[in-house]
C-alpha cells in the first residue's frame, strides 16, 4: 500500500485501498451522513481501522532542490543531510570553497577568509543576550546541528510560495548570506546556473523523525504498538486533501531521521521545475 498525497486523485487511491470501499461510497458518507465532520467519519470507522496492518506502507513524499547538472549527485549518491552534503565532495561545498568558506563539522567551526568561527549550537542556543552577529551564527549552528535531516513535502500544491526558495538554491546559502552578505554573488551565481527539481521517493516509516506525525515524543512512544493515532494521522490528511479546499498554500511536511540517506533505488522520479 501506499501512501500518497500529492494530488487529489492519489489520495482517493490511498483511501480507497487503506478502507477497502469504493470512492462514491467514502464520499456519500462523509459528505451526506457525516456533514463534513472528521470526527465522525473517524468514529465510524474506528473498529475496522484498528484491525488494518500499516507495517507495509510505504510512504511517497519529494524533496525539493536545484542543481545545475540535472541532479547527478542524487542519481549517483542518494539525498543526504546537510552535514554530509557540507564534509563530502559535493557542488555545494566546492562553491562554498572557491569562495572561501570551509567547515570543519567534527570540530564544529566555521572558517571564511581569516576568520575561524565557532559554531557549536549548544554555545548558542537558549541564550537572549546574542550580538546580532552572534545570532546569525546561532542560525547557521542550528542548520547544521539540529536540523540538517533531509526534509520533504508529502503535499506542497505550489512550491514557489515557500518562503526560502528551495527551488532556487540550498536554503543553507540564506543563512550564510544572512551572515556574510557579500557572499551574496555565490547565491546569484547559484540561482542562474540552476535548476529546480522535485525528486519523488518513497520510505518505510521507520525513516521519519516522530514529529512528522506526533505532536509530542511521548505519543509516538505510546502509539508504537497499535499505531491507531499514526492510523487517524494518515487517514485525516488524506481526507482533507480530497475535500478541503485546494490552496496554493497548503503544504504537509516529511522530516527523516538525521542519520537517514535517500538512496536512489529508493527515488522514484525528477521533475523540473517551471521558472515563474
Amino acid at each position: 500500500m501506499l501512501f500518497d498525497i500529492r494530488t487529489h486523485a492519489s489520495a482517493i487511491n490511498f483511501l480507497q485501498e487503506f478502507l477497502q470501499t469504493d470512492f462514491a461510497s467514502i464520499e456519500y458518507e462523509y459528505i451526506v451522513e457525516d456533514n463534513l465532520d472528521f470526527n465522525i467519519f473517524w468514529a465510524k470507522w474506528l473498529d475496522q481501522i484498528s484491525s488494518i496492518s500499516i507495517d507495509e506502507i510505504k510512504y511517497l513524499a519529494f524533496h525539493v532542490t536545484s542543481s545545475s547538472n540535472d541532479c547527478l549527485e542524487i542519481k549517483s549518491n542518494g539525498i543526504k543531510n546537510l552535514q554530509s552534503v557540507l564534509s563530502e565532495k559535493t557542488n555545494l561545498k566546492s562553491k562554498l570553497q572557491e569562495y572561501g568558506v570551509r567547515f570543519d563539522i567534527e570540530n564544529k567551526l566555521l572558517f571564511y577568509r581569516q576568520q575561524e568561527i565557532n559554531i557549536d549550537y549548544d554555545k548558542y542556543k537558549g541564550h537572549f543576550d546574542l550580538s546580532p552577529f552572534e545570532k546569525r551564527i546561532e542560525r547557521v549552528a542550528h542548520k547544521i546541528y539540529y536540523d540538517f535531516q533531509v526534509d520533504a513535502f508529502f503535499l506542497n500544491c505550489d512550491i514557489s510560495n515557500y518562503g526560502t526558495r528551495i527551488h532556487q538554491r540550498p536554503e543553507f546559502l540564506y543563512n550564510l548570506v544572512n551572515l556574510f552578505p557579500e557572499l551574496k554573488d555565490m547565491e546569484n551565481e547559484w540561482i542562474d546556473a540552476s535548476k529546480g527539481y522535485i525528486v519523488t521517493f518513497h520510505a518505510s516509516f521507520d525513516q521519519f523523525a516522530w514529529f512528522t506525525f506526533y505532536e509530542q515524543d511521548y505519543e509516538y512512544q505510546d502509539d508504537l504498538e497499535k499505531k491507531l493515532k499514526l492510523k487517524k494521522w494518515l487517514v485525516s490528511r488524506a481526507i482533507s486533501r480530497i475535500f478541503d479546499p485546494p490552496s496554493d498554500y497548503s503544504k504537509v511536511f516529511a522530516y527523516m531521521k538525521p542519520e537517514i540517506i535517500i538512496l536512489p533505488n529508493q527515488i522514484i522520479e525528477f521533475q523540473e521545475i517551471a521558472k515563474k
